[in-house]
């Protein structure tokens, strides 16, 4: 397995790559809050409330391709790119800053895609205290190397039941701040999916790709995370 390359260096390499058009993915996700750590208590989330969300690629421009993985996505405001997660309190859009990765079985236990997203607006809370996203990720990994389609983006995704790998899922990271601006602590969200489901697109939608700078690196080293 090859570690992880530094951002510097990814963000010579990133200017370089060229932008191409990609498909639309278009998919609504539905899931289930399995761990909370959460030592502030402010969120009130618990294990078994609902998830839902949307992951939206309309722009998949080839960052950079490493032998294990390949890194996509597109950073313009508009641009049609969107991945969303709503939970208890908590509803965080992403359009900005969030790259696809895939994996190369050859080189992880699973095959699959990574959605890894790093901004999204605060959300204020009824109790005063303000929420800022720290990142998250959606997992889909399949145990089936044949499914494989690296290092391209695959032009659907599977139905939920092919991404049978344990860590198939998403994560949440975020910062809590009370009423004054004072640090309250981080938190962090685990959640299994329960649902997948294809949003149909208007017919002919083709969006140009643009590059990206700085972010792979940050994924690749999240996704070195156990679980990622």
């Amino acid at each position: 397995m090859t570690a992880a390359r530094p951002a510097a260096l990814l963000a010579v390499v990133l200017v370089a790559a060229p932008a191409t058009a990609g498909p639309v993915l278009h998919y609504r996700y539905t899931g289930e809050v399995t761990a909370v750590d959460d030592p502030s208590g402010v969120l009130a989330i618990v294990p078994g409330d609902p998830v839902s969300g949307i992951i939206r690629l309309a722009d998949a421009t080839p960052f950079i391709i490493f032998p294990d993985q390949a890194f996509y996505g597109a950073l313009v405001p508009g641009g049609g790119n969107e991945l969303t997660v709503t939970v208890g309190p908590l509803d965080f859009a992403e359009s900005t800053g969030f790259v696809i990765e895939v994996f190369n079985p050859m080189f992880f236990p699973y095959a699959g895609l990574n959605f890894d997203s790093f901004t999204a607006d605060p959300v204020v809370l009824g109790s005063g205290y303000t929420v800022l996203f720290q990142g998250g990720i959606v997992r889909l990994h399949s145990t089936d190397p044949s499914t494989s389609t690296f290092p391209d983006l695959p032009t659907a995704l599977l139905p939920l039941s092919g991404y049978d790998s344990p860590d198939t899922g998403g994560v949440l990271f975020v910062d809590i701040y009370d009423a004054g601006g004072q640090f309250g602590g981080s938190a962090t969200i685990s959640y299994r999916l329960t649902g997948l489901a294809s949003v149909p697109e208007p017919a002919g939608l083709t969006l140009l790709g643009v590059g990206a700078v700085g972010l792979v690196g940050s994924a690749r080293r999240r996704s070195r995370r156990p679980g990622a």
